[in-house]
């Protein structure tokens, strides 16, 4: 493994792995650090656990090097092999990031719309495979030993899949020729929104006051909290 890289302990609490390009006496120049991460994650199963990840430390800025005096370093290690694999790989990820925007810069706006669409289908048979395996019938079995969910319980949960996603009308368009999307599901959510802007209005209908179910709508009463109270006045004056 890379014998350049190093761990550095800061006084600021944050500990970094990167590579050490340059020395002065009171300073010195490191490539590419990132800085270590811990975020809890939960398993297919839904037991939490702690992850450390790595970002990068200069995420912020253009530039891939930096210069960090020697007095606000707490300490120089030599990281282990988990650590160099899990450096490499985070710069290699972030390497393909940059690599995909930067393509998607250079493309015209219907190239960029077939990768977008081609990424999405990757996305969902990515997802189908990942849900088929999680949830296949010996993979079942041993989440309900360990949580002790019945059988009834856990089919239930298979059927419902919870996601709030927003896409251009061509991509849902996609969506439905590939038969991930049903129309008549589609045509559901469509109508109950025509529904709901049908019932829905703000008309003032304070002064309707001979209908039989005047009183039940929140639009028969004034916006005017002081008219409520002159007539809630009146009524006691009248007793």
């Amino acid at each position: 493994m890379n014998s350049d890289y190093r761990l550095l302990k800061l006084k600021s609490g944050e500990e970094i792995v990167t590579k050490i390009v340059a020395q002065k006496r009171d300073s010195i120049t490191v490539e590419r650090p990132y800085e270590f991460q811990n975020m809890m994650v939960h398993d297919p199963i839904g037991r939490k656990k702690e992850v450390t990840v790595l970002k990068d430390w200069l995420r912020h800025s253009s530039q891939i090097k930096t210069v960090i005096p020697k007095d606000f370093i707490v300490s120089f290690l030599s990281p282990d092999y988990d650590v160099v694999r899990l450096y490499e790989d985070s710069k290699e990820r972030d390497d393909k990031i940059q690599m995909q925007h930067d393509a998607i810069d250079n493309m015209t706006e219907d190239e960029a719309q077939a990768a977008l669409e081609q990424k999405i289908q990757q996305m969902l048979q990515s997802m189908r495979e990942k849900f088929d395996d999680d949830f296949s019938e010996d993979n079942m079995d041993n989440i309900d030993q360990i949580s002790g969910m019945p059988n009834k319980e856990k089919d239930k949960e298979k059927e419902f899949v919870v996601m709030n996603m927003i896409f251009p009308p061509s991509i849902i368009k996609k969506f439905i020729e590939e038969g991930f999307l049903d129309p008549d599901d589609i045509m559901d959510l469509i109508d109950d929104d025509d529904i709901g802007m049908r019932t829905f209005t703000d008309k003032d209908t304070s002064n309707e006051t001979d209908r039989e179910d005047f009183g039940t709508q929140w639009t028969d009463y004034s916006w005017n909290p002081n008219d409520l109270l002159d007539s809630e006045d009146s009524e006691e004056q009248d007793d």
